[in-house]
């Protein structure tokens, strides 16, 4: 007889897988959505920045990191000088403290800091420090970003600002305004829409304000602003790069060039002063350069014929073509400072004066990476206000075959050789073509007459010395017997 109890059973069994499966499809949606909020907050947390990868000489990397109840991971450099590490010490320490006025005490979510440095150099001395930061404190759904730079010159520990890169006077916000516009309304993005492209235009504006944070990385000036400054939308630029070339008429002096610091000298000068006793000696000088053409043909004959001259260089062609200096520096010549106009120092006033002396100067350390030791003042004019500002020997001449006018090689050639005695100090000009032909013939023709050719430094080196505003124009040896 059917009494239904084997049904019930198996309703019983049925109920039970039910409720089985129902209690296994709750555990994995719970699994789910844990995976998925797991998923979300590591999305939000970036991962842990990396020191920077290359070797940057007297620079360590140091980190803060702290993992609970917040994610903290802050890298931040170490130099060689105190007063750059306290600047950095104390941007740190601010970052830091701000972070921990939004910790709320007992959460288990402390939120999370990460700092990630980049290091950048213009030279050996001036360094450039980015730091990218993410913020999100405790209990925030999203985070932010913000971006700092800082810019040293780790000789001094003096901290650059934008306008340190710039002359006084000059309006360096006009002219970044301008190259920054220009260069970003080219982007695809802003040449589709008007709007953004008026944002470009506003964010860009010839105001500090819009140009705050820079880098310098090499020969670029490079710019960096919050996203929202330049456009509306993800693709809005951050960064633009410019050229320092673009800049050079506003540069500070010091910016023109990297400073080679460190540079190692020129090979050991086979030259020394008691090789040179008895000998008959003479200098070879060339004014008013370096010439575009002329000087490297010169420094090509100088480089076949074995011999040594002295450069005097003007500061405002050196600005131009600092290769050529500093080629004749490394290939032992001696880079003399002729000022940087070729004005009359004794029409000048003191401070004008002082300009013209000591930016020639300057310019010529930081392409050579030696500062020169000599200096001859433009058409050998000089009193005692140019011998006061001198700070090397002021070497004139005792033979000038006036090549400037006549710019006739044969003419220079035969009037060296009609007049050279030992110790002359020779003047030419190498801005000209017929001196470097007479220049070529002068070299074997003097050697063959038993002539040593000396840089300046290597003659007076030999015969007494100078000191700094002292007047040379020869140096001839002890007279025979």
């Amino acid at each position: 007889m059917y009494d239904g109890r084997g049904d019930d059973r198996i309703l019983s069994r049925l109920r039970g897988k039910k409720l089985l499966l129902e209690i296994l499809a709750g555990c994995v949606a719970v699994a789910l959505v844990v995976l998925v909020v797991a998923y979300e907050q590591s999305a939000r947390r970036p991962a842990r920045p990396s020191p920077p990868q290359e070797a940057m000489e007297g620079i360590a990397v140091d980190c803060v990191s702290e993992w609970k109840p917040a994610y903290v991971s802050v890298y931040y450099p170490r130099t060689e000088n105190e007063q750059a590490d306290k600047a950095v010490q104390a941007f740190v320490d601010g970052k830091l403290a701000q972070f921990k006025q939004g910790a709320r005490p007992g959460a288990k979510d402390g939120g999370e800091l990460t700092v990630s440095l980049k290091v950048t150099r213009f030279d050996d001395d001036i360094v450039s420090f980015l730091f990218r930061s993410y913020t999100r404190c405790a209990g925030e759904a999203g985070g932010r970003d913000e971006l700092d730079t800082m810019t040293f010159d780790l000789s001094t520990g003096e901290r650059y600002e934008l306008a340190s890169l710039f002359r006084g006077g000059g309006d360096y916000l006009k002219a970044l305004s301008r190259l920054v516009y220009d260069e970003l309304q080219s982007l695809a993005f802003y040449r589709a829409s008007e709007p953004e492209s008026a944002l470009l235009r506003k964010g860009t504006q010839a105001s500090a304000e819009n140009f705050r944070e820079f880098a310098l990385d090499g020969d670029t000036l490079r710019l960096f602003f919050p996203p929202a400054q330049l456009g509306s939308g993800p693709n809005a630029a951050d960064r633009c790069d410019i050229p320092l070339a673009a800049l050079k008429s506003l540069l500070a002096r010091r910016f023109l060039l990297p400073r080679r610091g460190g540079v190692e000298p020129p090979e050991p000068d086979p030259l020394k002063p008691e090789d040179l006793e008895g000998q008959k000696l003479i200098a070879l000088t060339f004014d008013d350069g370096p010439h575009r053409v002329n000087t490297p043909r010169l420094l090509d004959i100088l480089e076949a014929e074995g011999v040594r001259v002295t450069f005097f260089v003007l500061g405002c062609n050196a600005e131009t073509l600092p290769d050529i200096p500093r080629r004749a520096a490394d290939g032992g010549h001696q880079v003399a400072s002729h000022t940087w106009h070729h004005k009359d120092l004794t029409k000048l006033g003191a401070a004008q004066r002082r300009a013209e002396i000591e930016d020639t100067a300057a310019l010529l350390e930081h392409i050579t990476g030696l500062r020169p030791t000599a200096m001859r003042p433009p058409y050998g004019a000089q009193n005692e206000a140019v011998r006061a500002a001198a700070d090397t020997p002021l070497i004139l001449w005792s033979i000038d075959p006036v090549d400037w006018k006549t710019r006739d090689a044969d003419k220079t050639y035969a009037h060296v050789m009609a007049h050279v005695r030992d110790g002359d100090i020779i003047l030419l000009h190498d801005i000209h073509a017929p001196t470097i032909d007479a220049a070529e013939k002068l070299i074997p023709a003097l050697k063959a007459q038993g002539y040593i050719f000396v840089t300046v430094d290597q003659l007076l080196a030999a015969r007494g010395g100078a000191a700094p505003g002292e007047v040379v124009m020869k140096r001839p040896g002890e007279p025979e017997e």
